[in-house]
């Protein structure tokens, strides 16, 4: 599942199309993305809230990006970046 969240990321991009440096930085992503996923299971609340009396607020935490229903792990993310598979539309 890490994998395909992070190929998911690269669309149209394919392992097939990656350098050889390209493929060591995936690898080492999808390493550090199936670590991210057993603490971060899909799914987790991304936002709490609190009331008094009319007033409530609500508290968003920072936007972690996602793929394929997963979300990404920063660290892999960090890596496609720095290894230049991730489209800067993103």
């Amino acid at each position: 599942p890490g994998e395909e969240a992070l190929l998911s990321l690269l669309f149209p991009v394919t392992k097939a199309d990656m350098t050889e440096d390209q493929l060591d930085a995936f690898s080492a992503a999808v390493t550090e993305q199936s670590a991210y996923m057993e603490t971060h299971p899909s799914g987790t609340a991304s936002v709490s809230s609190e009331s008094v009396g009319d007033v409530s607020v609500s508290y968003k935490q920072a936007s972690t990006p996602s793929a394929a229903g997963q979300p990404i792990s920063p660290a892999a993310y960090g890596l496609l970046l720095r290894a230049g598979l991730l489209a800067r539309w993103l």
